[in-house]
């Protein structure tokens, strides 16, 4: 009987059946992916955007922090899921696997409130 090692984790979000991270449906293309993490990275004090605000806005400031740390397109995309919540959360979340390629088609995607 041969012994192997489960797979590394893709990309992390709890996994109700394994009680920790494992892997993430995402809408963001391969090289989106698998793009180098900064070696330093503050987290955003961008305040949630849940649909009530101005999505503009929330765009802006979100880009604006960013730009100010240095980050590319690819960190840009990774980290924009950790700003929405509710029912924006719902949108990303249903956007197609592998669909997005850069942060401007994400901006430019149909949405029900960004």
């Amino acid at each position: 009987m041969e012994v192997g090692f489960p797979p590394p984790p893709v990309l992390g979000l709890v996994d109700p059946l394994e009680g920790g991270c494992s892997t993430l449906e995402t809408p963001f293309s391969q090289e989106i992916i698998e793009a180098p993490h900064p070696k330093k990275f503050k987290m955003l004090s961008v305040e949630p955007f849940d649909g009530a605000t101005d999505p503009d806005n929330h765009l802006d400031v979100y880009k604006s922090q960013m730009y100010v740390q240095g980050m590319d397109d690819a960190m840009c995309c990774r980290y924009f899921p950790t700003t929405v919540r509710g029912m924006a959360q719902k949108w990303f979340s249903g956007l197609p696997s592998g669909s997005i390629t850069s942060f401007l088609q994400l901006r430019s995607c149909s949405a029900p409130a960004l």
